[in-house]
């Protein structure tokens, strides 16, 4: 920290008692300001917040050459009145994965949280040697399935996994039978892949169709809106769908997955004794197979599963978690929270999802247990968490892209505990109930993970993030804050 940082953060400390700020690992950067950073301001938020950038710009060492720019790509006001801007960076003209900035500004216009992720550093490297087509060329020639489409390449900054800034290709691309992208990241001047990303996941505006057994999307409309079908699988999905939507605009005032109307699309019988479901992001539609009869009954028949995927529709608009390792299950455990607060009236006494389509033929287990992972072969603690091997990437085929599905027990039994309460691993948690456990994992979700970028979230993070979503909501010295902490 040099001193022009350090008067600016003894400035903006004493400013206010309580205010606290954590640095970057480079010490360029403050990774994270929280307390009430500004004085009430009627003026709109992002005059508030690129003001509160502007005065406090003496806390970023930047090399004087930094050719950098930020803008905002989403600025939101949640039902409590405090308005969450997201801002996106660019360096030299490229955008940065993950490089992120979030502001939050309570009801009275005082900047309360400051989360900046950027870049402090251009790339060593800053011309392409590799172009485009050898990018591609190199991703798609080491595939053994067939390419249905490819969209084009764009050129951007990521950090490799020293955390150094290098220069790279996105690829993005759709293989034949499978409904999410897979997207590659290539070294745009030595070639090497630094990053292999897949995003197939294991209104009211409402329109379901039948995909007749095959693999094309999305099929024959068979009903939309209010009208009714014969098929019982597909008016299953259908009313699911709406009860999914109805959740999330009664209890956070959210209209659609994307919070713009969106229509809901689903499709049934997709495939053949297929045995899965998806929200094809992709396809911008929940997709549904039969089962085969004996691990599982046709999926759109469970609520919690259709809830499940319609909040991976969210995921992907709001924290746009890469689902790889951590933030992968991260993606997966938000999914299954949100899907057994749907399928619950009042108190939760289920907490098994998918027990109603899974396994059909066998009464008593279910796809997970948030109340008891390991019941269902799941860690739920930290030192059991399933680790890829040294050098080992994630990958959709060989380790469930870094054992996604496996590692979600872990936040899904921090979940639980919120809500219940329980004991631990020698802590002694006192819940507070669903009704508050859901605003703090929704207002976290959509506002304090919130990402201008695919994001690498890690379970520290989202700890952090529902923390503050907890602080927003009912300040950090009561029970709930306790709970989580």
């Amino acid at each position: 920290m040099n001193e022009r940082q350090r008067k600016t953060a003894e400035r903006l400390q004493l400013f206010q008692a309580g205010n606290r700020i954590f640095w970057s690992a480079d010490g360029r950067r403050p990774k994270f300001i929280m307390g009430l950073l500004t004085t009430p301001s009627p003026d709109a938020p992002e005059d508030i917040s690129g003001n509160f950038m502007t005065e406090n710009q003496g806390l970023f060492a930047l090399p004087a050459d930094f050719d950098e720019e930020t803008s905002i790509v989403s600025s939101e006001v949640d039902a409590h009145g405090c308005h969450h801007l997201c801002l996106a960076q660019t360096v030299a003209g490229l955008p940065v994965y993950e490089g992120s900035v979030q502001i939050h500004i309570n009801e009275n216009g005082v900047v309360t949280a400051f989360k900046d992720n950027r870049l402090s550093e251009v790339p060593a490297d800053r011309e392409a040697v590799v172009g485009s087509d050898e990018a591609r060329k190199k991703v798609l020639g080491r595939l053994t399935g067939a390419v249905v489409s490819v969209r084009e390449p764009k050129l951007l900054i990521i950090r490799n996994e020293q955390g150094s800034p290098r220069l790279s290709w996105e690829i993005e691309f759709l293989l034949a039978g499978e409904l999410g992208a897979r997207i590659s990241y290539v070294d745009a001047v030595n070639g090497a892949i630094l990053l292999q990303i897949s995003e197939n996941r294991g209104v009211m505006k409402r329109l379901t169709y039948n995909a007749g057994n095959n693999r094309s999307l999305p099929g024959v409309l068979l009903m939309e809106d209010e009208a009714a079908s014969d098929d019982g699988v597909a008016q299953a999905a259908h009313d699911n769908a709406a009860r999914v939507y109805e959740y999330y605009k009664a209890q956070f005032g959210r209209k659609s997955y994307d919070d713009r109307d969106a229509a809901i699309i689903s499709s049934v019988h997709f495939g053949r004794r297929y045995n899965n479901a998806y929200w094809s992001d992709w396809y911008r539609q929940m997709v549904y197979g039969d089962g085969d009869g004996r691990l599982f009954a046709p999926l759109a028949r469970a609520l919690d599963v259709v809830g499940h995927e319609y909040t991976h529709a969210i995921t992907a608009r709001t924290a746009r978690f890469v689902y790889a390792e951590e933030a992968g299950a991260l993606d997966e455990s938000f999914a299954d929270f949100f899907g057994i607060m749907i399928s619950n009236d009042g108190e939760i006494v289920n907490w098994l999802m998918g027990e109603g389509v899974y396994t059909p033929l066998r009464n008593g287990d279910a796809l997970r247990d948030l109340a008891d992972p390991p019941a269902c072969n799941q860690p739920d603690h930290m030192q059991d968490m399933l680790r890829l091997k040294a050098g080992e990437r994630p990958d959709a085929d060989k380790n469930d892209n870094g054992w996604v599905h496996s590692n979600s027990g872990i936040p899904n039994k921090a979940a639980y505990l919120l809500v219940a309460g329980g004991k631990h691993h020698g802590l002694e948690i006192v819940g507070i109930g669903r009704e508050k456990a859901e605003q703090i994992y929704y207002l976290g979700l959509t506002q304090y993970l919130k990402s201008a970028t695919r994001s690498r979230w890690t379970f520290k993070q989202t700890r952090y993030a529902l923390l503050n979503a907890c602080r927003q909501l009912y300040g950090d010295q009561g029970r709930e804050y306790a709970a989580l902490k």
